[in-house]
């Protein structure tokens, strides 16, 4: 089995998945960030809430990121990156 996902990896999968979206549409579709965050539309709407209370999504309805949402997903990407790094440095095969 997998290993779960943390709560800052899934706001970062929704926020791709909406930066994604948009890309490719004229307006955010749930049913689109569900399934490309793998989220159940019941968690994707609690996650959504929490988004909107932190101010990383404008509101729940049009999703729409906020510049601290912006900036947070460009610092965990940053943030992993760094990590997957250091994992292959640390544990590469000589």
């Amino acid at each position: 089995m997998g290993d779960r996902r943390g709560r800052l990896e899934i706001y970062h999968d929704i926020l791709s998945a909406i930066r994604e979206d948009s890309q490719n549409n004229e307006r955010i579709s749930p049913t689109r960030v569900q399934f490309k965050s793998n989220l159940s539309y019941g968690k994707l709407k609690e996650f959504v809430s929490s988004m909107v209370e932190k101010k990383i999504l404008e509101d729940e309805t049009t999703m729409k990121v906020t510049d601290s949402g912006a900036k947070f997903y460009d610092e965990y990407a940053e943030i992993r990156e760094m990590i997957a790094k250091l994992c292959n440095d640390v544990f590469r095969e000589d």
